[in-house]
């Protein structure tokens, strides 16, 4: 297996040859854009794009929403309602879900109108989630319970 399919990791090379971070950049911002109304923006660095909850929402602590981020090889785009409620991602195109690394996170190379179509919707469903107050406290909970757990099992 090439170095570059080793865990489904995408280098450079994989990328095709029409690259544009900055247009993939420059819509992904503008898709979260819309939201932040109901969100805090987190201090804009170069390249970096984030939102998080107004109010305290995991360990007392704001939760991240989304974010997207410029980086030497791709642009990410971070979708935590995913990591928190995975089946978000059950319906995930198969294109979609080739661009997905880890739990939540997808990487592109260039805008792709289809796969950010997609990507809209899912962040309107993760945004209604969001708005739940019920859900947000419920992943609170359930973050305790598995710090309880890990205690219990540290204690034999």
């Amino acid at each position: 297996m090439a170095k570059s399919q080793v865990a489904g990791k995408k280098s450079a090379k994989d990328w095709p040859s029409s690259v544009d971070f900055a247009g993939a950049y420059d819509a992904l911002q503008k898709m979260l854009a819309t939201y932040e109304k109901d969100f805090n923006v987190i201090p804009n660095k170069a390249g970096r794009y984030w939102l998080e909850t107004k109010h305290p929402a995991y360990k007392g602590k704001p939760l991240l929403f989304a974010g997207v981020s410029l980086h030497k090889s791709y642009v990410s785009y971070y979708f935590m309602p995913i990591y928190v409620k995975p089946e978000l991602a059950k319906d995930l195109s198969p294109e979609l879900r080739k661009r997905k690394q880890g739990k939540c996170c997808f990487n592109f190379a260039a805008p792709d109108a289809a796969l950010f179509k997609e990507l809209k919707q899912l962040t309107r469903t993760g945004y209604d989630c969001y708005q739940n107050k019920s859900f947000l406290s419920a992943m609170d909970d359930t973050r305790k319970a598995g710090t309880k757990k890990k205690a219990a099992a540290g204690a034999h």
